[in-house]
């Protein structure tokens, strides 16, 4: 039997049969390698460039809220009724002078004026604060929990926001959530201030904070 089989596989018909199970096999392993390879690449590529997408989309729509609170810082640096009322209120701070009937006056005007950002920009959370104290607000806060905006004027960041030239903007980072409207659903609001001082003045007579949410800036990725 072995003298057979040598002589068969020996043979020209044994080397033909061989010759065409090679020509089947070897394509179709080829094949199967080279498909399997190509398959990897092209879902891997496609991963990737699912992965940039969505990269470019987040960039895009965090961009679109931090332009919006610039946009609203802007829109209270060169509104000229409030710039006015509050370098007033600065005046009578300097001098002593108080005036309950101005700045009940101040806090509706401003307070209309805020009421109609919070309305058109969604939850953009604005503070007007005064050196002294004084502050106008879009949001309620938690008065019970120890918090008012004249806090602002206690925390760390605020000697950098003083330090700012003109027309610049601070990115604080993330604050421990102060609004009544977040509390207990966003722990940390994203949060930027800036401050307002006079063209040859040293000290600012005013600053603008504006905060937006956590879950607004990242909550959809």
């Amino acid at each position: 039997m072995v003298f057979i089989g040598r002589r068969f596989i020996h043979s020209l018909r044994g080397k033909l049969m061989m010759a065409a199970l090679l020509c089947l096999l070897l394509p179709a392993t080829f094949t199967l390698i080279a498909g399997d390879y190509l398959t990897q690449r092209i879902v891997r590529a496609q991963v990737v460039d699912n992965e940039n997408k969505s990269l470019e989309l987040t960039e895009v729509y965090l961009s679109s809220l931090f332009d919006n609170m610039v946009r609203v810082s802007n829109g209270i640096m060169f509104d000229n009724n409030i710039v006015l009322a509050l370098k007033e209120n600065w005046q009578r701070y300097k001098l002593g002078q108080a005036d309950p009937a101005q700045d009940a006056l101040d806090a509706k005007d401003i307070g209309h004026f805020l009421s109609s950002i919070a309305s058109t920009m969604g939850n953009v959370y604005v503070t007007i604060l005064t050196v002294d104290g004084h502050y106008f607000t879009n949001y309620q806060f938690d008065l019970f929990g120890g918090f008012t905006p004249a806090n602002f004027l206690r925390m760390p960041w605020i000697k950098s926001v003083d330090a700012l030239p003109g027309y610049e903007i601070g990115w604080i980072g993330l604050v421990n959530q102060y609004t009544m409207d977040g509390k207990g659903t966003e722990p940390y609001l994203l949060t930027m201030a800036r401050n307002l001082r006079l063209p040859y003045g040293t000290d600012p007579y005013a600053y603008i904070v504006i905060s937006i949410g956590g879950e607004q800036a990242w909550g959809n990725f």
